[in-house]
């Protein structure tokens, strides 16, 4: 799809651009390429098409099989262009009909990122939707995507009834990690900086978080060096005081969700406001800090948080199975 060059310039009005073609759809902002066409540029071209399967790893092409395999890229007057927006992710949508099997479960249904090297990594916002036939994903770089089926599971669940589904999809989807390749550890407690990195890559949140700064207590080297500061910049997290976050201290429930609610908001998908009425059915609702009831009543309205028996528990920590099912939650609330 060849559109003018004029409408990815610098000082362009802000739009955003859906484009329809046999091979799927693609939702684009203008300010995608960041303002540097080039002066004089008559053309932007968005090309997506299907990927040569036979350039991906053995087992990659034996695991993706007949499913749709799509390469994204861009050229600026006909020259191809590399392409990486952090703060501009594109929307990917690909028509599809699972197998019978998959349809079964089809929340399994994922997206790959394969790259140079044809090796596969999992993109955590791939999702089927069969309301409208489609995979869709949202990725802040070109390249070639896949449709595949992933069920992962662990040896240490089967007793967490209420979580074993939520672990098993946000697995699979590539939202959270076991501590090891069979143990999930359900009951142990979570960090702060992880379950923002949980929230980042469940809602795809992204940004230039270079330009909003970090915390002084967070390494830059640190695995969730990165989802803090986009945290930090998209106004979820302030920080403790003192410049500092305490990404390793466990995470209270009422913290996570206060997390919650800014990280709906930040993705474009807020909630509706809760009230006092909704916290009225816990024994402790006296108990949620002043800072955190609205969010607390606001994810209790819209069921993301049910409480156990008749509290709430806000003072408590997070477990691991606590929060993947929270985080399913949120993952399924956003369309």
């Amino acid at each position: 799809m060849q559109l003018p060059a004029a409408a990815f310039a610098a000082g362009a009005a802000a739009r955003s651009i859906e484009l329809v073609t046999k091979a799927g759809t693609i939702r684009v902002t203008s300010d995608m390429l960041k303002g540097e066409v080039p002066s004089g540029s008559q053309h932007v071209t968005l090309i997506l098409s299907n990927a040569d399967k036979t350039a991906m790893d053995a087992s990659v092409q034996s695991d993706i099989g007949s499913r749709p395999a799509v390469k994204l890229s861009i050229q600026v007057d006909g020259a191809a262009t590399t392409w990486s927006n952090l703060a501009s992710p594109i929307t990917v949508s690909i028509p599809y009909v699972p197998a019978a099997a998959e349809l079964a479960d089809a929340e399994h249904i994922v997206v790959w990122q394969i790259d140079g090297a044809g090796k596969r990594h999992v993109i955590p916002t791939g999702k089927y939707d069969p309301a409208t036939g489609t995979v869709t994903f949202k990725t802040t770089v070109a390249g070639t995507f896949a449709v595949g089926y992933v069920h992962k599971s662990f040896n240490d669940i089967n007793e967490y009834g209420w979580a074993q589904k939520a672990i098993e999809v946000m697995a699979s989807k590539g939202v959270i990690n076991g501590v090891s390749g069979d143990h999930y550890v359900p009951a142990a407690p979570v960090k702060r900086a992880d379950f923002i990195l949980l929230l980042v890559r469940a809602l795809g949140l992204s940004g230039d978080a270079a330009s909003g700064g970090s915390f002084s207590d967070v390494p830059s080297d640190a695995y969730y060096a990165n989802a803090v500061a986009v945290a930090k910049k998209l106004g979820i997290v302030a920080g403790v005081g003192n410049g500092q976050f305490n990404p390793e201290q466990s995470i209270s429930r009422q913290d996570m969700m206060v997390m919650i609610d800014l990280a709906m908001t930040a993705a474009e998908h807020s909630l509706e406001r809760g009230s006092a009425a909704d916290l009225a059915v816990f024994k402790d609702q006296d108990h949620v800090a002043s800072y955190a009831a609205q969010s607390a009543a606001t994810l209790v309205k819209s069921g993301i948080v049910q409480g156990s028996g008749e509290g709430i528990n806000p003072l408590g920590i997070a477990t691991r199975a606590e929060a993947a099912v929270l985080i399913y939650r949120i993952y399924n609330a956003v369309k």
